[in-house]
């Protein structure tokens, strides 16, 4: 996809640059227009007046003309712009920051499997599949991938996936509104949810103060131009400037209360009717894509509606400019008709703004995901099971990996109360394979493309344990912190038998007879609630249990190869027990000298 990519943004920067070249000479056209028509105009004033005004109209209507033009080519000097900055995101190394957001604020250590598997926060699965414009889409895509979704409707998002992904068009327009609130991203929605929930009308209910603002600026409008053959009528002019005043002051509150809730909305209004707009245009044959824009089309012009609003928020922010605001405000009461056609606004739409951001939302989640497998396009749609447990994949591997670096594994496992050992040397890989079945199983069960060429799983609650931390707040040791952990996951499938366990070496903080008596007792509980997990560990006495439970238990390992004292990962998962580990090597290349006498006497 790097081609394809770095094609388009070629091909976008020759358009940017033609584009800002044209811009160069658009606008010395305007100087040179303006230059020569104040000269040409004042030499045909000195000879006629008619000739000079015609002169006038015919350089201003030109001087505009030029001024349009350009105006259009900045729309396609900002298109390319924002075009070039997409693509580039897309051809980034995963390293490398995100644009769209890496998700870091859906953090949660409590999670059953969030932390252990990277999900959110730098270097993460979400950072790296997030393209989301909203802020509802960003929450929706999060929860997909912290919630398993039915079968069915897993099926029906993998079928609106790849009719996404050929939609080339719609996401780039799509995901060029990026760019008309990035400042504002990662909090647009709740501002908006914020307003609906906490917004109260001060005037539509006044109808006193309604009528006055319709009758005060026409009283004084004909004051003023009688005046003239009647002056008392400068009494009356006077009176109303200043009754204006008195009701402007009394209603300032209000009109300030509205104005935080709706002022500096304009640009994410305005963004969400595009939006609208791009959906309801859009054709779709899947089932979850039709409802979503028969959602928005069943409800009257929402795209109008929030380009109403915007443009009232707009209208709104005229009293930040002193001088104007007092003009329209002196004589014609502009805050206080301005706020109740914002609040006229509000009573009419607002059951109907939250579903909007919500359907919104769930298409920018699913555009995501499409631009997962079209940059993938080799990556596989899996089979989803609902009986437990079945999971089979060919050629699995870590998204997150870069392709060229990435060691791919066929594994299976399947039946109830199955549990694998993986033992191997430090840094061999074993941790990373739990990753790679862990974050592929989720990528399952959002709906999402998988890393691998093949892959069958039942639809499963996941539950890890393989980075647990201590914590100074809660006085808590990492030993400690596990238990807790471990505790919870024993309740869980205590409680629930469609459990799929990651446990990275069990007991990290004790001895090692503990750590043994304590890890036997957990897999024979395991196998108690014919639970399915992995177990990766260096503990090679874990391996017996084989011995004892052949049918349960099976072994598998990642070896290590010592070539001139030098080691070699392959990274490949083999069968069995691992017989080699690197431990003193690795200690010795960071300086440990494993031979040294000690200096202390006897």
């Amino acid at each position: 996809m790097n081609n394809i990519y770095k094609a388009i943004i070629d091909n976008q920067e020759t358009i940017y640059r033609k584009t800002n070249n044209k811009n160069k000479y658009y606008s010395l056209l305007r100087l040179f227009t303006f230059i020569i028509g104040v000269v040409i105009t004042y030499i045909l004033f000195q000879l006629s007046v008619t000739t000079g005004v015609c002169a006038l109209v015919l350089f201003i209507g030109l001087f505009v003309v030029l001024v349009n033009y350009q105006n259009k080519n900045n729309l396609i000097l900002k298109k390319s712009d924002e075009l070039i900055k997409i693509y580039k995101n897309e051809i980034n190394d995963i390293n490398k920051k995100n644009i769209f957001g890496d998700g870091n604020e859906y953090t949660d250590t409590n999670h059953s499997y969030s932390s252990d598997l990277d999900l959110f926060g730098k270097h993460s699965l979400f950072s790296y599949i997030n393209r989301t414009v909203s802020k509802d889409g960003s929450k929706i895509l999060a929860n997909w991938l912290k919630e398993k979704s039915s079968i069915n409707e897993i099926k029906i998002r993998q079928s609106a996936i790849k009719e996404l992904s050929a939609k080339h068009l719609f996401k780039e327009e799509f995901l060029r509104n990026f760019f008309l609130s990035t400042k504002s991203v990662a909090n647009d929605s709740n501002r908006v949810t914020n307003w609906i929930n906490n917004f109260k009308v001060s005037f539509i209910k006044k109808n006193g103060l309604k009528i006055f603002i319709k009758i005060s600026p026409l009283i004084i409008l004909l004051s003023f131009v009688f005046s003239y053959y009647f002056p008392i009528l400068w009494i009356v002019f006077t009176f109303f400037i200043f009754l204006n005043l008195i009701v402007l002051i009394k209603q300032k509150n209000n009109v300030d209360k509205i104005h935080q809730y709706v002022s500096k909305h304009s640009n994410i209004f305005y963004k969400y009717s595009k939006l609208i707009s791009l959906i309801k245009n859009e054709s779709f044959k899947n089932t979850i894509l039709v409802e979503i824009k028969n959602d928005l089309v069943k409800h009257y012009k929402p795209d109008y509606q929030l380009i109403k609003i915007s443009k009232l928020s707009n209208k709104l922010d005229y009293r930040l400019d002193m001088f104007i605001s007092f003009f329209l405000n002196t004589f014609l009461l502009w805050d206080i008709h301005i706020s109740i056609e914002i609040e006229k606004w509000f009573l009419n739409n607002r059951k109907d703004v939250l579903c909007w951001l919500e359907s919104i939302g769930k298409m920018d989640a699913l555009l995501s995901l499409s631009i997962l497998y079209f940059n993938h396009p080799n990556w596989c749609f899996p089979a989803i099971c609902s009986d437990y447990f079945v999971l089979n994949a060919k050629d699995i591997g870590h998204p997150l990996i870069p392709a060229n670096k990435r060691i791919t594994n066929d594994y299976n496992i399947s039946g109830i109360g199955k549990i694998d050992i993986i033992t191997g040397s430090n840094m061999a890989g074993k941790s990373t394979f739990l990753r790679t079945i862990g974050v592929n199983m989720i990528l399952a069960f959002t709906g999402a493309p998988v890393c691998a060429k093949s892959m069958s799983v039942s639809l499963v609650d996941i539950n890890t344990n393989m980075r647990t931390q201590d914590s100074l707040e809660e006085n808590t040791s990492s030993f400690y912190a596990e238990l807790k952990r471990i505790k919870k996951i024993l309740l869980e499938i205590k409680n629930n038998n469609n459990c799929f366990l990651l446990l990275d070496e069990l007991l990290k903080g004790t001895n090692s007879n503990d750590k043994y008596i304590g890890s036997v007792a957990i897999i024979k509980q395991l196998l108690k609630h014919n639970t399915v997990g992995l177990i990766s560990t260096h503990d090679l006495k874990l391996t017996k249990l084989h011995n004892k439970y052949p049918y349960n238990i099976n072994n598998y390992n990642f070896d290590v190869t010592v070539n001139n004292k030098k080691m070699e990962f392959n990274y490949k998962l083999k069968n069995g027990i691992c017989k080699s580990f690197n431990a003193s090597l690795l200690m010795k290349e960071i300086g440990i000298d494993l031979n040294i006498e000690s200096p202390l006497k006897n």
